[in-house]
């Protein structure tokens, strides 16, 4: 990506716009990626534990909601839903 000054004097002053338009730039929506990182950053505690099948997995953030993710191959996952509770 090639930046004139006036562009790169905006990035600078206001990074956020950068990420916004690499988002962009990649086809990603950024509201998402924003709320996305929301909830990680605010997260106290995450845990990645292991389930029946070999690669498969859940994500379990704050002890109250957990993310299953299965193994489709060649190290990718694919999300399959979420619960919520309470998990020790």
């Amino acid at each position: 990506m090639k930046l004139n000054k006036f562009t790169k004097f905006f990035y600078k002053r206001w990074p956020k716009l950068l990420f916004m338009d690499a988002a962009d730039e990649i086809g990603l929506d950024y509201k998402k990626l924003d709320k996305l990182h929301d909830v990680f950053s605010k997260a106290e505690v995450i845990e990645i534990q292991p389930l029946s099948r070999k690669d498969d997995f859940q994500m379990i953030i704050d002890k109250k909601i957990a993310l299953y993710f299965y193994a489709k191959g060649n190290n990718q996952y694919d999300y399959d839903g979420f619960e919520m509770g309470k998990y020790d």
